[in-house]
């Protein structure tokens, strides 16, 4: 009887929670365009300005009838988006995304959108935090679970269609997503320190390079890390980035960026320099040596 009594308690205390965390916030960003962030729901992604891109983009989809047909086991599985409303991979995805799972009856329940911000200081979270430890680095991002555990995640645009890549999901096929450098280095980042990972940086770049794509892909990966305040994951995720692209500009930007946070001046303006030299009119080079300068 005490369990249940807990059990009830709790249960009570969670949809407390729930009802006292605001929807569909809004902030306004500095040059007057407003996003929302934190749980959203449809009426919010609705509602003026963003029905102006949402409604539209609804309205265009037309999902494969067919393929559709073939999805049977969806409602076992719980679905959390994590998306951006100024993001335009975002919104592209979501709108379709929403479509296809009113096509699908699925419970509006076992699905939860949460809106993360583009500011620097809050790049790619939202308000409470959902997305701690989900290594969401790309926007949007869908996650399936099932019992609890995730199954699977597309991850800014489907490999195939967002019908597709779900059957593919839901039917227990194989289904790798987009930036699976990412994926391999975020578990080598979860099982290792990041100074061990920073050291066999050599080795796991040569492992890697066969599934590198661009250097981009590492370059978002590590900022959001940087940004998160994670700097010696982000200083091993670049400098696995300078090892797999050498001759980019943009992975000594990343690292001259890392090495400044970290307070390493002499290693921020030795890449920022080098940066330069393969790209003359770097910004974010430039950037980080007039702040040494000021120093």
């Amino acid at each position: 009887m005490r369990n249940v009594i807990l059990s009830i308690l709790l249960s009570l205390f969670s949809a407390q929670c729930a009802v006292s965390q605001e929807v569909n916030q809004r902030i306004t960003n500095s040059d007057g365009s407003e996003q929302l962030v934190g749980l959203l729901t449809e009426q919010g992604l609705s509602s003026p300005p963003f029905n102006n891109w949402y409604e539209k983009a609804v309205d265009l989809y037309e999902p494969n009838r067919e393929v559709l047909k073939s999805i049977s086991d969806l409602q076992d599985y719980e679905i959390q988006v994590f998306m951006g409303t100024w993001c335009g991979d975002s919104r592209r995805e979501v709108p379709r995304l929403m479509k296809t799972l009113h096509e699908l009856n699925f419970p509006d329940e076992q699905l939860a959108i949460v809106g993360v911000n583009r500011t620097k200081d809050q790049y790619k979270q939202s308000p409470d935090g959902e997305e701690a430890g989900k290594n969401i680095h790309r926007v949007p991002t869908i996650i399936f679970y099932k019992n609890g555990k995730e199954v699977n995640r597309i991850v800014e645009s489907p490999v195939a269609s967002l019908e597709q890549d779900i059957q593919t999901i839901t039917s227990g096929g194989e289904y790798i997503s987009n930036y699976l450098i990412v994926a391999k280095l975020a578990k080598l980042l979860e099982s290792k320190d990041a100074s061990i990972v920073f050291d066999e940086a050599e080795f796991i770049a040569h492992e890697l390079k066969p599934i590198s794509i661009n250097p981009s892909e590492l370059t978002t990966y590590g900022y959001v890390q940087l940004y998160q305040k994670h700097n010696a994951q982000a200083v091993a995720i670049f400098e696995v980035n300078r090892l797999l692209f050498p001759n980019e500009a943009i992975v000594y930007e990343s690292l001259a960026a890392a090495y400044y946070d970290q307070g390493s001046y002499d290693k921020a303006e030795d890449n920022a320099e080098k940066a330069l030299r393969l790209d003359p009119g770097s910004e974010s080079a430039l950037e980080t040596l007039a702040k040494i300068a000021s120093k």
